[in-house]
């Protein structure tokens, strides 16, 4: 039967992969990051799908400073002026920024390279022999004229000066790290018109040391200087621009420099700081600053989206979608088990209709209706009176067996207008409707939306939207590479990310459903026309067909090794060794790692904040990271929030240990009714987290890390104050 496996097409020769080439090379080739690191371990020295990442970005990265390395090579050969060790230092350069820092040598080299005398000579001489300098200088623009029209000496001497400068090596990373070190981003106003937003307003007529400013504040002041309603700058204090023209000046005088020659060549070299050092400096500092702030705000922010992907799905179960509303109306919508849309309707319990029993009949209708055992709810205007009307409902039907689960909600306007069959369709139930298919599988709704969608950072994502597109890109393709979808159910949105397929084949693969029907084995991937063996290949090891007849589609092994299967099993005398490997992985399915939704039993006597008591311990499910702890439901319309102060010792202060959708107990150690705000507290309780998927239970160990003063968990206590009544204003 295996020798007779349609796993190669007969009608193509068979597809070899090169096990001599480098991991480099096959990526470049087309191989999948994840296919190589899972299942060609041999041929990447077991490096895992995030380092083979690293590694090619930083082969990327040679290569383009290769290139800009030979483009400054050619331009410094071709200036007689400049020394071998400058031509020696550019073709050693590890870093872009040695090259940046070896490019202002060239400016300079460039200007002096005509003159037909040397300035380092005259230089020598006056600083050595000068009594009265503009007498001398005078002079000395006499015996070069007429090559040199008045005033012109002094600007020549400048400029050897600033080339004196970038001859010495590793004197500009000095600075740099000066500036950073000591540094201060001074901030006055822009050339922009009209009102300056508020954001922007606190930050006028400040001066903030450097290394104090958060990357999220720098961004924010980036974005106002690109704006033009902010205009910053980088100083040093006083004594410490003293100690830098010193160095200058220990860097470019010759011994026994005469006092007025002294002091001006202090006065030249404070002008070369301020107008071209200083400025340039600033520039790197800043873009090196940004880039940084970028990189970590990308991996935070798609660290948290890859937890929403990954949620634990709750299956195949008929599920209740709902859009909060007060005068338009409570949008509801439900689906059945195969996510397709059954009964919508708009309730209207609110203000100025008042409908609440009528709503509540025709809800218990429409449950009873499609079977419906969750419901779950997006956020909206009247969440809170929303809430109310769900929990009501819920303690007056205990036979319904309803479950409610809050949906972390995305600005979906522009992407379910593309949706819109006609103009009659409401936005409001296609986006209950959305909601409710993420509670049923978040990862094949959620990658129908557009990258947009999830650009919850804004400052974030204009200053870097290909970044993000690229980052969005790969976090997706990682998280549908962890779960094996059915061939035969998954839609083109979510096809077009598993390892060897795109777009076209995507599309190319739900065309040829439509038209066959439904694919009976996994090999028929070969008759579609547009694919390729090699995308065959890498396909077929993340797909599945459920309820299959045949072994190989639903095994834990890629297509590849099925080629040997019979020679290995018809070897004269296998070993049992060799039958247990070539076996064990046909009897053993393919797994969905993230398990399925686990709901909290949250304490039903609550029905509201004032039902919460200091010391009681309840049960809840995480519903939002951040960098300062997590924001938990337990069962009410308020949120709770989990303080990173308060996190077990193991968790090394660090929340993101935690995930989305984790269901925790906690302590209450804080209520403040008048502020709406519950804290809560880990510490008692000894066991980790209940947790909905099995990636979510191996939390790695980290490295020690110094515990925060108490001054530090002050400021992020008032940091998460702000944030909390942020957050409850806008759930309301």
């Amino acid at each position: 039967m295996l020798m007779n496996s349609p796993s190669l097409n007969p009608g193509k020769p068979p597809f070899i992969l090169n096990h001599s080439a480098s991991h480099i090379s096959l990526l470049e080739d087309g191989w999948h990051i994840d296919y190589l690191a899972r299942f060609k371990p041999e041929l990447t020295n077991g490096l895992t799908a995030e380092a083979l990442r690293e590694s090619y970005r930083q082969h990327s990265d040679q290569q383009r400073l290769a290139a800009r390395g030979q483009h400054y090579h050619s331009i410094a050969t071709s200036l007689a002026a400049l020394p071998a060790a400058i031509s020696r230092a550019i073709t050693q350069a590890k870093t872009a920024q040695e090259l940046d820092d070896l490019y202002f040598t060239f400016e300079h080299a460039a200007n002096l390279n005509t003159l037909s005398f040397s300035p380092d000579n005259i230089l020598i001489n006056l600083l050595q022999t000068v009594t009265d300098l503009d007498q001398t200088l005078s002079a000395l623009e006499a015996q070069y004229a007429p090559e040199l029209n008045p005033g012109q000496l002094q600007a020549i001497l400048h400029q050897h000066l600033a080339w004196q400068l970038s001859l010495k090596l590793g004197l500009r990373q000095t600075l740099r790290d000066t500036l950073q070190q000591d540094g201060m981003i001074q901030v006055t106003q822009g050339i922009a018109t009209g009102k300056m937003p508020t954001q922007y307003q606190q930050w006028l007529d400040q001066q903030t040391t450097l290394v104090q400013v958060s990357d999220e504040q720098l961004l924010n002041l980036l974005q106002g200087q690109r704006q033009q309603w902010l205009l910053l700058r980088l100083t040093l204090p006083t004594s410490h621009e003293t100690q830098v023209i010193e160095q200058l000046i220990q860097c470019t005088a010759p011994p026994a420099t005469s006092p007025s020659a002294q002091a001006w060549l202090q006065q030249k070299l404070t002008h070369i700081w301020a107008t071209e050092l200083l400025p340039s400096l600033q520039l790197q500092i800043l873009m090196e600053r940004k880039q940084q702030a970028i990189a970590r705000g990308l991996t935070m922010q798609m660290r948290h989206l890859a937890a929403l992907f990954l949620q634990a799905p709750l299956g195949k179960k008929p599920v209740l979608g709902i859009i909060p509303g007060l005068r338009s109306g409570i949008k509801i919508a439900a689906i059945d088990s195969a996510g397709q849309l059954r009964h919508h309707t708009t309730l209207y319990p609110h203000a100025p209709q008042n409908a609440w029993k009528k709503s509540k009949k025709t809800l218990l209708n429409i449950i009873q209706m499609a079977q419906i055992h969750h419901i779950a709810v997006g956020y909206g205007a009247g969440l809170k009176e929303t809430d109310r009307f769900l929990c009501e409902w819920i303690h007056e039907h205990p036979e319904q067996n309803v479950h409610k689960i809050q949906v972390t909600d995305f600005n979906l306007k522009q992407h379910l207008e593309g949706m819109r069959l006609n103009a009659a369709d409401d936005l409001g139930i296609l986006q209950a409707a959305s909601v409710a298919r993420r509670v049923q599988d978040p990862l094949i709704e959620l990658v129908s939306y557009p990258a947009p969608v999830f650009t919850t950072h804004p400052t974030l994502s204009e200053l870097c939207a290909q970044n993000f597109e690229q980052s969005f890109k790969y976090m997706v393709s990682d998280c549908v590479a962890q779960v094996p979808l059915d061939l035969n159910q998954a839609p083109a949105a979510a096809l077009q990310y598993v390892p060897g397929l795109n777009h076209t084949l995507a599309k190319c693969i739900v065309a040829y459903r439509e038209q066959q029907g439904k694919l009976n084995c996994i090999a028929d991937l070969m008759q579609i026309p547009e694919m390729s063996e090699m995308a065959y290949v890498q396909a077929a090891a993340y797909l599945r067909l459920e309820n299959s007849q045949h072994p190989l589609n639903n095994a834990t092994i890629p297509p590849a090794p099925f080629q040997k299967l019979p020679t290995a099993l018809g070897e004269p005398e296998p070993s049992s060794a060799q039958v247990s490997a070539v076996l064990k992985p046909l009897h053993k399915p393919l797994q969905d790692e993230r398990g399925y939704l686990q709901l909290p039993n949250f304490n039903t006597q609550l029905k509201g904040l004032n039902d919460v008591t200091k010391e009681m311990m309840l049960e809840g499910v995480i519903t939002n990271i951040t960098s300062f702890g997590a924001f938990v439901n337990i069962g009410i319309h308020e949120q709770a929030l989990l303080h990173v102060s308060h996190l077990p010792a193991h968790f090394n202060g660090d929340p993101n240990q935690l995930k989305v959708g984790d269901v925790i107990k906690a302590r209450v150690i804080q209520i403040n009714v008048e502020r709406k705000r519950i804290n809560l507290s880990l510490n008692t309780n000894t066991q980790r987290p209940k947790t909905t998927s099995k990636s979510a239970t191996q939390h790695t160990k980290q490295p020690h890390k110094k515990q925060p003063s108490k001054k530090s968990f002050d400021k992020n206590d008032a940091m998460a104050s702000a944030f909390a009544d942020a957050f409850a204003k806008a759930t309301n």
